[in-house]
């Protein structure tokens, strides 16, 4: 019960889930976390078999897939908005994350946030191995 209790309050720090109705349950913090919780362990769809070979053809199929009817609904639906009505960076970042690892597949591992590890002043938001690939 008390590694349950820890592993709860770890989530709802971190962002992942949030406290409901006088903490009578939890509940994810996003529509967009919550699809991703399901399609990672319950099921991907796949939007082509075919890897990109280039940096140009990652990112255009990557954006072509944000603007297909489910992701438009998950960005539509989330939480993670700004001040200003507009979607949040990090919304679009983790959305960018979610549809890259499909498009990769198991042949590429990407990896978020990862300027500090090359020593780069500015950011590097994301980083696929094997392909050098750092946008």
């Amino acid at each position: 019960m008390q590694d349950s209790r820890l592993l709860s309050n770890y989530l709802v720090k971190t962002g992942v889930l949030m406290v409901v109705e006088d903490n009578s349950y939890l509940t994810f913090a996003t529509p967009l976390l919550k699809w991703a919780f399901f399609q990672q362990n319950y099921g991907v769809s796949r939007s082509s078999n075919i890897i990109p070979t280039d940096l140009y053809q990652f990112i255009v199929k990557i954006f072509t897939a944000m603007c297909n009817k489910l992701s438009v609904n998950i960005l539509r639906e989330t939480l993670g908005f700004g001040s200003e009505g507009r979607i949040l960076e990090q919304t679009w970042q983790k959305e960018f994350y979610r549809i890259g690892t499909q498009v990769l597949r198991r042949n590429h591992f990407l990896s978020p946030e990862v300027g500090s590890v090359f020593g780069c002043e500015g950011k590097i938001d994301f980083y696929v191995d094997k392909l050098d690939w750092a946008i």
